[in-house]
């Protein structure tokens, strides 16, 4: 423990080579806590499925699925799982706007 303020000191400094089947590899290394894929607009598109078919049906073919009239899909989706298209949807865009 450090004195100043009470917490541990990181002092880890071993790398991890880890091979996946497909032939990728993965590098654990000290300091990195999170791996994060970029998002996909396919990968949304088939992981909600769902709401790219009720899409079709909404009443405006540039429904955002927010606030519109007539949106089927929030007729048709649960709210949660509405909520997690639109911030997977907005990590994406963010995302392009960085790259």
């Amino acid at each position: 423990m450090r004195a100043d303020d009470s917490r541990g000191r990181h002092t880890t400094t071993a790398r991890t080579l880890l091979k996946c089947p497909d032939g990728a590899c993965i590098i654990d290394t000290p300091g990195v806590r999170t791996l994060q894929a970029p998002p996909d607009a396919g990968a949304l598109a088939g992981s909600f499925a769902d709401i790219e078919a009720l899409a079709g049906r909404c009443q405006f073919r540039d429904c955002r699925h927010r606030e519109e009239p007539g949106c089927a899909v929030r007729a048709g989706v649960d709210g949660d799982r509405l909520r997690n298209y639109h911030k997977l949807r907005r990590e994406m865009e963010r995302h392009e706007q960085t790259a």
